[in-house]
């Protein structure tokens, strides 16, 4: 199972970003018979219980989002419409995180400084906010 695993990871991170989901729910509906399948139902289930954890931890500082991102990509294998959804995603996210790469690289030292210090002081906000919340005080 973890060969499986590994083999399908290297596909999916060799395929041409934009089309990776898409592919990757080519290559499940090839293996399985139809959404009815227990495996599929099995990948149904545990699509949308991680889903469920990632939102709830989401407001935590921590992977929240990631884990949720991880259920969808289980859900995109299984259903088109949710592969070509993380499709478009990524390549949005490509997008931004180049625009993002490329505007950091022009800007002077003490500006980068003064991003870092705003990013610290979010950060802290974002966890203390979290710890209330959770500590209900």
């Amino acid at each position: 199972m973890i060969n499986q695993t590994k083999r399908a990871l290297r596909e999916f991170t060799r395929s041409q970003p934009g089309h990776r989901f898409q592919q990757r729910y080519k290559r499940r509906q090839q293996t399985t018979s139809g959404l009815f399948d227990p495996k599929n139902l099995l990948y149904l289930g545990g699509g949308i219980a991680i889903i469920i954890i990632g939102v709830l931890i989401a407001p935590v500082p921590g992977p929240g989002g990631v884990i949720a991102v991880v259920g969808l990509a289980m859900l995109g294998s299984l259903f088109r419409p949710v592969a070509r959804a993380l499709d478009w995603g990524e390549l949005w996210v490509r997008r931004i995180a180049y625009w993002v790469t490329d505007l950091w690289q022009v800007l002077p030292l003490g500006m980068k400084v003064l991003v870092g210090l705003l990013a610290v002081i979010v950060a802290i906000t974002v966890a203390y906010t979290a710890y209330q919340v959770m500590a209900g005080g």
